[in-house]
């Protein structure tokens, strides 16, 4: 199957996860998280600050000033604030309190103070079960007023602003607008329609792109009219925030007036005029509504004056794009790296790089990236991941251990499966190598004329007990049974795991004669037992050599050996077959081994020199030697009489 091939399974656990957070998220279902990820973004670039000085200031009016002053503040009152600042020389000045109505006395010095062109009167719209506030008239029949209404996110936060809003077909403008644009007017800038596109507002330096429902982490929003994200740059306490009180007894210095947009609207906690921003995440304060105006005219003149990127968010094919790159690297990372405890902690830094990418684009792109869909993504890619990792890792060891285990010894299966990488190749099959091995070949004397006098099934049982024993003595050895071929074992010392040292190396010849000689200590056990049983006993005749060989696993997907081929193993058959005169009764089973498995065996074995032989199909002859036994020690010798 395709999901085999570890390459199209990564593709594809990678499209499944990316399909999985992509029907997640449109219909919403991340996007509370999402906007948390903008708020707390937002707080951490709100710490860095904007870098034009600010233009705004704000005269509050707050619980003292209400206290002194009446509530609502009387036309009089009013007017001599509105002149107090004129004679500061503000650019602007917007009045966020509705005026729709009189409050005398001084409704005359008011309409004056109204009617000198600085002021800007605020308005609310119409709404479900409210009726709209219209602005001062005065103000209105000059064009000089904006609503003061702002879209709000679930729990009443503010995170945008409006430009204009379509009330009976006529767009009309938000006080944060229009003060901006009086200040900017002072200045030379006017707004015109965006080059690349004319329905799109451009101001000085900046085209503001309008809101759109799945901008960002949102999820269908409602986009009515044109609207922008705020950025809350200049933190929690943006302005100068001078009270009413300190206005009207002259304590506000020019120097907080000259030039600047000024906003006089209500800072008192008994006037509920305050909103959550994402800045509340932070402090757990919510912000007068009067500073998010001024924040959003200061926005709006930073974009346009100092060029400062308004906020920008990929196009939905790059966000689908991303969430993508995050599931298959996250697959890919879950292939590469082995050991719960190291691919655990590379997730974890992987998930917060994913963080880092978005808010690194956020503080200095003023890029939104949707980092809790990356995040998403990468946690099913890694899902998906461990949980194929796992089954094709189950494959693996069957495959591994269904080809060494019958005859390797749990220690050696163990270090096999701890090494697999060195072993498996990406199709999950042995992956063929050169390395130097030590090949046993034993072979019964006589077999096919004993075979003839038995019947099948005792034949069957008795060779089952044969085999049974040899490959429990190469087992304990250290050694691999290759194959049965008949009667006669192939033995390997040396694989699966290749041994590169010349000691390990001498290891594996030691250990493939002593499994001989163990060999031959079984059969004596055997023949005695079958003697008492009437069965017939065998002599059998054994090949040692040592040399480069290649192994690997051949065949196909249905029938699949892992096995060692190359000319050692030809010698080491025809060591074992080049004598055909009997086996000694005295010693079951005769092993001749070569000069080259000798050379690596030392003195720990009595060996007897045959001479140079040359094999079936060798032209070159081949020393050989024929070992008696272990060596005994010096001691020994001695007490025997043996020796010098």
């Amino acid at each position: 199957m395709a999901l085999r091939r570890p390459r199209v399974a990564i593709v594809a656990m990678a499209a499944a996860a990316t399909a999985a957070v992509l029907a997640l998220r449109a219909p919403g279902a991340l996007e509370e998280q999402e906007l948390l990820a903008y708020d707390l973004m937002t707080v951490a670039r709100a710490g860095l600050g904007a870098t034009a000085p600010p233009r705004v200031t704000v005269i509050g009016v707050g619980d003292a000033d209400i206290l002194r002053w009446g509530w609502p503040l009387s036309d009089e009152r009013l007017a001599e604030a509105i002149e107090r600042l004129r004679a500061g020389s503000p650019a602007a000045i917007a009045i966020d309190l509705y005026r729709d109505i009189a409050y005398p006395p001084g409704g005359e010095r008011l309409a004056a103070a109204f009617a000198q062109g600085e002021v800007i009167g605020a308005a609310k719209l119409p709404a479900a079960g409210r009726a709209a506030v219209p602005g001062p008239p005065a103000l209105e029949a000059a064009g000089r007023v904006g609503f003061t209404d702002f879209p709000l996110d679930a729990g009443g936060v503010v995170r945008r602003g409006l430009l204009y809003a379509d009330t009976g077909g006529e767009a009309r403008p938000s006080l944060a607008l229009q003060l901006a644009l009086a200040y900017l007017a002072r200045k030379g800038v006017v707004p015109r329609p965006g080059a690349a596109d004319p329905s799109h507002l451009a101001i000085g330096h900046a085209t503001f792109a309008p809101f759109e429902p799945d901008d960002g982490g949102y999820a269908g929003a409602d986009a009515a009219g044109y609207q922008f994200v705020l950025d809350f740059r200049r933190g929690d306490r943006p302005f100068p925030v001078p009270g009413l009180t300190a206005l009207l007894e002259g304590r506000v210095g020019r120097d907080l007036l000259a030039g600047r947009m000024v906003l006089l609207g209500v800072t008192a906690e008994s006037v509920k005029d305050q909103f959550a921003t994402p800045l509340s995440r932070r402090s757990g304060e919510y912000q007068y509504g009067v500073l998010v105006h001024g924040e959003a005219a200061d926005q709006i003149v930073r974009h346009a004056l100092d060029g400062e990127a308004p906020l920008r968010v990929l196009p939905g094919w790059a966000e689908s794009l991303w969430v993508g790159a995050c599931a298959l690297a996250a697959v890919s990372l879950g292939w590469t790296i082995h050991g719960h405890w190291r691919l655990a902690f590379a997730n974890a830094a992987a998930l917060a790089a994913v963080a880092a990418v978005a808010l690194a684009a956020f503080l200095w792109a003023s890029l939104w990236i949707p980092a809790v869909a990356g995040l998403y993504a990468w946690v099913a890619g890694a899902f998906l991941s461990a949980v194929y990792a796992t089954r094709f890792e189950s494959a693996q060891r069957a495959t591994a251990l269904g080809l060494f285990s019958r005859y390797v010894p749990r220690t050696v299966a163990e270090d096999l499966w701890e090494r697999r990488e060195e072993l498996l190749g990406d199709s999950g099959r042995p992956t063929p190598r050169r390395l130097v091995a030590t090949i046993l070949f034993t072979d019964i004397e006589g077999f096919t004329t004993l075979s003839e006098r038995m019947e099948p099934a005792l034949l069957a049982a008795w060779l089952d007990g044969y085999l049974n024993a040899m490959a429990g003595e190469v087992a304990r050895a250290g050694g691999v049974v290759d194959k049965f071929v008949g009667d006669s074992v192939m033995a390997v010392f040396g694989v699966p795991i290749g041994h590169e040292s010349a000691q390990e190396q001498r290891r594996d010849a030691r250990a493939a004669v002593e499994c001989a000689l163990a060999m031959r200590a079984a059969l004596a056990r055997l023949n005695a037992r079958w003697k008492a049983e009437g069965l017939p006993e065998v002599r059998v005749r054994a090949g040692i050599h040592t040399g480069p060989v290649v192994a690997g696993s051949f065949g196909n997907a249905e029938r699949l050996e892992y096995t060692v081929i190359g000319d050692t193993v030809n010698v080491a058959s025809r060591l074992e077959g080049f004598d055909k005169s009997p086996v000694d009764a005295a010693e079951p089973l005769r092993i001749h081994a070569s000069e080259a498995t000798l050379a690596l065996l030392g003195d720990s074995f009595v060996a007897v020199p045959i001479g140079e032989v040359k094999l079936k199909g060798k032209d070159v002859p081949v020393r050989v030697h024929r070992i008696a036994g272990p060596a005994r020690p010096a001691s020994a010798l001695h007490l025997k009489g043996e020796g010098p």
